[in-house]
């Protein structure tokens, strides 16, 4: 086993060291999870508006399977990275 020995610090500054460095992490964690939650995921109606098709259109490709949509309860998400390789594949042509 390994000791490790501190000199010239007291116990309240090594308490506040160590709490101090435990709050630089969890802002950085919070601020990485806040960004993440708040992009990944459209409600219909912002699907709608950023592809500028109706919510009626929207049902209908759900429904055709062309994209696929979430439930969480009585609510529906549509997966933001999803629907860019949609895009995308949409976007290439074949030879």
């Amino acid at each position: 086993m390994k000791t490790t020995m501190l000199h010239e610090i007291t116990p309240d500054e090594l308490t506040e060291k160590i709490l101090n460095g435990v709050k630089i992490q969890i802002d950085e964690f919070k601020k990485d999870f806040e960004t993440g939650s708040k992009t990944d995921f459209f409600t219909r109606d912002e699907l709608a508006a950023f592809l500028n098709i109706s919510l009626f259109t929207v049902h209908n490709w759900t429904n055709k399977k062309i994209i696929t949509a979430l439930k969480i309860g009585n609510r529906t998400y549509f997966e933001r990275r999803a629907i860019e390789e949609i895009l995308l594949k949409s976007n290439t042509t074949t030879k």
